[in-house]
C-alpha cells in the first residue's frame, strides 16, 4: 500500500510540474526620437510573422513599453505615432522564457493627407464668351464680359508687331491709313 500511495504523490508532483513550465517570453523596450528624447505614447505592435496574431502596448511616460506573456516564435516588432515615420524590426525571435529588448528610432514623418473618394455634385463652368468690339465703340449692353475701356484707332504701322493676343493690331487692309481695331476678350 505504501507503494501505491508513493506513487500517487508523485504523480501529483509530476503534474503539477508539467503545469509550472513557461511556454511564452517578453518583450520590453525603449522608443526615441531621431535627436534621441524618448516618445511617450507610441503605439507598440508585435506580430507574429507565422500566424498574424499581434500583441500591442503603449509606451509610458519615459518611452518605455512591456509585452509580457508573448508565445514564442518569429516576430516583426513595430512603432507609431502621429508626426513620426513607422519604425519596423522585422524577424525578431523571441525564445522560450527570455526576455527580449528592443529600442526603436521613430524619425520625424511628413504631414500626411487622405482623401476620401465622394459623390459631390459639380458645378459646371459656363464655356468661354467673348466679347468683340471696335475701337472708339461702346460695348453691346447686357453681354458678359465686356471691356469698360476703349482704344484709339491705330494709326501707326509700328504697333503691328506687338504680340500679346490683347493689344488691338492694324488690321491687314493695305488701302486704309487709319484703322480701327478689333478687340476680342475671352472670359475665364
Amino acid at each position: 500500500m505504501n507503494k501505491i500511495a508513493l506513487s500517487a504523490i508523485l504523480a501529483l508532483f509530476g503534474l503539477t510540474a508539467c503545469f509550472g513550465q513557461a511556454t511564452d517570453s517578453n518583450v520590453v523596450g525603449v522608443v526615441i526620437d531621431a535627436s534621441g528624447a524618448t516618445v511617450p505614447g507610441a503605439s507598440i505592435t508585435v506580430t507574429n510573422k507565422d500566424t498574424g496574431v499581434k500583441y500591442a502596448a503603449v509606451t509610458n511616460a519615459d518611452g518605455e513599453y512591456r509585452l509580457n506573456n508573448v508565445p514564442v516564435g518569429r516576430y516583426d516588432v513595430s512603432a507609431a505615432k502621429s508626426g513620426f515615420t513607422t519604425a519596423t524590426v522585422a524577424g525578431v525571435q523571441l525564445d522560450l522564457n527570455h526576455t527580449s529588448s528592443i529600442k526603436l528610432t521613430l524619425a520625424v514623418g511628413s504631414v500626411s493627407t487622405t482623401l476620401e473618394a465622394m459623390s459631390v455634385p459639380l458645378h459646371k463652368p459656363s464655356p468661354p464668351t467673348s466679347t468683340a468690339m471696335t475701337a472708339g465703340s461702346r460695348p453691346r449692353s447686357g453681354t458678359p464680359g465686356t471691356i469698360s475701356r476703349t482704344s484709339a484707332p491705330i494709326s501707326s504701322p509700328s504697333t503691328t508687331s506687338l504680340s500679346s493676343p490683347w493689344i488691338p493690331r492694324k488690321p491687314s487692309s493695305p488701302s486704309r491709313s487709319s484703322a480701327s481695331a478689333t478687340i476680342i476678350a475671352a472670359r475665364p
